[in-house]
C-alpha cells in the first residue's frame, strides 16, 4: 500500500482558489480500491501469523480481576437503565444542543 500511495500523483487533490477540493478520480478510485484491496489480502493471508495464539482479551489477571469484582455494581440492572438513559438521552441532547452557540453566530 505504501508504493501505491507514493506512486500516485500528490497533485491530484488540489484546493482551488475557491475553497473547494477537486478531487482526480482517475487517480483516487484506483488507489482506494488497491488499499482495499490490499489490506483486505493482508488480512486474509496473514492473520495466522499475525495473531497470537490464546485470546488476550478472555484471560483475565489478577489487577483486572481484583478492580472489577470492587467496581461491580450487586445490581447490573441499575448500570443498564442508567447507561440506556445515558446513551439514548443524555448524549443525543447534548450533542444536539452543543452546536447551538457556534450556529447563533453564523450569518444567515
Amino acid at each position: 500500500m505504501l508504493a501505491v500511495g507514493l506512486a500516485a500523483p500528490t497533485a491530484a487533490a488540489q484546493t482551488q482558489p475557491g475553497g473547494e477540493l477537486q478531487i482526480d478520480w482517475r487517480v483516487h478510485v484506483p488507489v482506494l480500491v488497491a488499499g482495499g484491496l490490499g489490506l483486505g489480502l493482508s488480512e486474509a493471508l496473514l492473520k495466522d501469523e499475525l495473531a497470537d495464539e490464546r485470546c488476550s482479551w478472555c484471560d483475565g489477571n489478577a489487577f483486572d480481576d481484583r478492580l472489577r469484582a470492587k467496581l461491580r455494581w450487586s445490581d447490573p440492572e441499575t448500570a443498564h437503565q442508567l447507561s440506556d438513559a445515558l446513551v439514548y438521552g443524555v448524549v443525543p441532547a447534548s450533542a444536539r444542543w452543543s452546536d447551538r452557540p457556534s450556529a447563533s453566530r453564523c450569518p444567515t
